[in-house]
């Protein structure tokens, strides 16, 4: 899965890559989330945007800004396909430092127009989920 190929992109590990393969297909909610249920179907799409996006980010990490900007166009998909995609663009904008910390290991700086190009979408994004008539409004009325 993408999941596995992430770890062991990360790691170089092979038994880290088919642990995380194995987990995450055996997980209890992996099966009602992504597969038995025909209405959750957004979840296994969402997945699999956002693991694209986080591989990507492994390849262009080193990478000029112009690199980096499909992920932009990705976290707006994964968005638009379920509201918690918003998370994915300040997710990316943290890894550099996670990877700092684990790994020990020099990884370039984001690039600034990146990260000001993230902030904004982000903004946008909540600004939807919140703004009078957006998707929040939509849901709570829904549920009523």
């Amino acid at each position: 899965t993408l999941a596995g190929w992430f770890a062991f992109r990360l790691t170089a590990s092979l038994l880290l890559g088919v642990l995380t393969t194995l987990l995450y297909v055996v997980h209890p909610a992996m099966p009602y989330s992504l597969v038995a249920w025909v209405t959750n179907q957004m979840h296994l799409l969402e997945s699999i945007v956002v693991l694209s996006a986080l591989i990507w980010w492994d390849v262009v990490r080193a990478r000029t800004v112009l690199w980096w900007l499909p992920l932009l166009g990705l976290a707006g998909v994964a968005f638009l396909i379920k509201e918690d995609g918003v998370m994915l663009l300040p997710s990316i904008l943290v890894l550099p430092a996670v990877r700092r910390h684990i790994f020990h290991e020099h990884v370039p700086p984001i690039p600034r127009a990146f990260v000001v190009s993230a902030v904004i979408a982000v903004l946008v994004l909540i600004g939807l989920l919140v703004r009078p008539g957006g998707i929040a409004q939509g849901l709570a009325h829904e549920i009523r």
